[in-house]
């Protein structure tokens, strides 16, 4: 696996991979972010399958040369397709301009655009 870097965010794994949970309701994997950089990042995540995906969290920030993690998981209640080519990923990075503290912050300042 490689990992998806540039000079903001570091994204591993790349690409990413679903397993069988425990539970059989769902596949899981988790997404490891790494800021690069000596700002905070607030960040968002997207799918175009709304309704079979889950990000956990889907709004949040990372401090400073810190790491977050991001749970993923695709629900099996429908039969899994054998093209999952229009399943889709979009991970939103912003460097912003203040000290954020918790999700709330993050998310607030993600709807107010408040990033440099």
């Amino acid at each position: 696996m490689e990992d998806s870097s540039s000079n903001i965010v570091s994204v591993y794994p790349n690409p990413l991979i679903m397993a069988q949970s425990r539970n059989s309701d769902f596949l899981d994997s988790q997404l490891n972010l790494s800021n690069l950089t000596n700002e905070y990042i607030i960040f968002k995540v997207y799918n175009n399958q709304y309704n079979l995906y889950s990000a956990t969290p889907s709004t949040s920030f990372i401090p400073p040369k810190d790491k977050a993690i991001v749970k993923i998981k695709r629900y099996i209640k429908y039969n899994l397709p054998t093209n999952t080519t229009n399943e889709k990923f979009l991970l939103v990075f912003y460097i912003i301009n203040r000290v954020i503290s918790n999700k709330e912050e993050a998310k607030e300042a993600f709807k107010a655009k408040l990033f440099i």
